[in-house]
C-alpha cells in the first residue's frame, strides 16, 4: 500500500499544507504527495486548496483566506485566485509566510525519483493547462507518466485526461455515500460539475463507465467491506484509494488501524492519503 501526503502535510508544528517545504518533508517519509492545482489570471498553475462558494448575491467567496497570513488577505480583496495576476499571487504568503508553489517550483522534487505526485484538478479549466504542462515535462524527461495521478471531482474533466494523456494514469473522486449532492462551481451551471456521493447510483452513471478509471477515490468513512466491494464488483481493474481527513475523527484510531492493515493486506486498498506523513511514514 502506498502513502501519499495529504496537502504535503497537514500537522501542528510541521511546515503549513501545500507549501514547499510541506512537500519536500513528503517526499522524505511517504511514496509521494496530493496537492491542488489552480489557475492564476495569466493561466499558471498555482497550488493551494481554493475551494469558491458564493454570497447570498451569487458572487464568488474564495477560501484562500484560511490558508494565507492577515497581510496576504487583506491583499486579496475578497477576489479568488483566478482573479489575480501570477505578479500578484507571488506577493502572497501562506500562515506560515512561506510562498503559494507554482508548477515549476514542484516538478523538480519528482525529478529521476519513483515518488508519486497526485494533482487534483481544482480549479475549473486548469486541466487543458495541466495537460500542456505534463507533456512538455515528458519530453524534457523531468518527470514520467507513471509518477503522475489527475484525480477531479469533475469527472467531466477526466474525459480530456484520459483523451490526451493516454498513458497517465487518473482518478475519480467521489465524497462519502450520504453527503448531498453540491456544485463544484456554484456560480456557474456546469452538467457535471458537482460533488456526488460514492453511491451505486453515481458509480455507475455512462460518464463513469465510459471513463473506467485507474482510481477511485473517497473519503475515509467509505473504508468498509460494503463501499469497497460495491467498487470491485462494477470496477474490478480499479484500484481504491482513500483520504484520510483530520485523522480518523469519528473513529476509534486502533480500529481504523486494523481496517487499513485489514484492506490493503487483501489487495482492496491501493494507498490512503494522510495528514499526518509522521505516524504514516514509509
Amino acid at each position: 500500500m502506498k502513502i501519499l501526503g495529504h496537502r504535503g502535510c497537514i500537522l501542528k508544528g510541521k511546515p503549513f499544507q501545500n507549501s514547499l517545504k510541506a512537500f519536500n518533508l513528503a517526499i522524505q517519509y511517504t511514496n509521494g504527495f496530493e496537492t491542488d492545482a489552480c489557475l492564476t489570471k495569466d493561466g499558471d498553475i498555482a497550488f493551494i486548496h481554493e475551494e469558491i462558494t458564493t454570497d447570498e448575491h451569487g458572487t464568488p467567496l474564495s477560501s484562500m483566506p484560511l490558508y494565507l497570513d492577515e497581510a496576504s488577505t487583506l491583499k486579496l480583496q475578497k477576489r479568488t485566485l483566478c482573479e489575480l495576476s501570477t505578479k500578484e499571487v507571488k506577493t502572497l504568503s501562506l500562515k506560515d509566510g512561506q510562498p503559494i508553489p507554482f508548477f515549476e517550483d514542484i516538478v523538480p522534487l519528482f525529478t529521476k525519483t519513483d515518488k508519486i505526485w497526485n494533482i487534483e484538478l481544482k480549479a475549473h479549466k486548469v486541466t487543458p493547462v495541466i495537460i500542456q504542462k505534463l507533456k512538455a515535462c515528458f519530453k524534457a524527461n523531468t518527470l514520467t507518466p507513471e509518477q503522475i495521478i489527475l484525480s477531479s471531482f469533475d469527472h467531466e474533466a477526466l474525459k480530456l485526461v484520459k483523451q490526451e494523456l493516454p498513458d497517465v494514469k487518473f482518478g475519480a473522486l467521489f465524497v462519502a455515500h450520504d453527503h448531498p449532492v453540491e456544485r463544484l462551481n456554484p456560480w456557474r451551471d456546469d452538467p457535471e460539475g458537482f460533488y456526488m456521493p460514492l453511491t451505486e447510483q453515481n458509480l455507475t452513471r455512462p460518464l463513469i463507465q465510459a471513463l473506467k478509471p485507474q482510481f477511485i477515490i473517497g473519503p475515509h468513512t467509505e473504508l468498509n467491506e460494503t463501499q469497497i466491494n460495491m467498487v470491485k464488483t462494477h470496477y474490478p481493474q480499479a484500484k481504491m484509494c482513500i483520504w484520510v481527513c483530520g485523522e480518523y475523527n469519528n473513529f476509534k484510531e486502533t480500529d481504523f488501524d486494523k481496517q487499513i492493515e485489514h484492506f490493503a493486506k487483501q489487495g482492496k486498498l491501493d494507498s490512503i492519503i494522510v495528514d499526518d506523513i509522521i505516524k504514516h511514514k514509509i
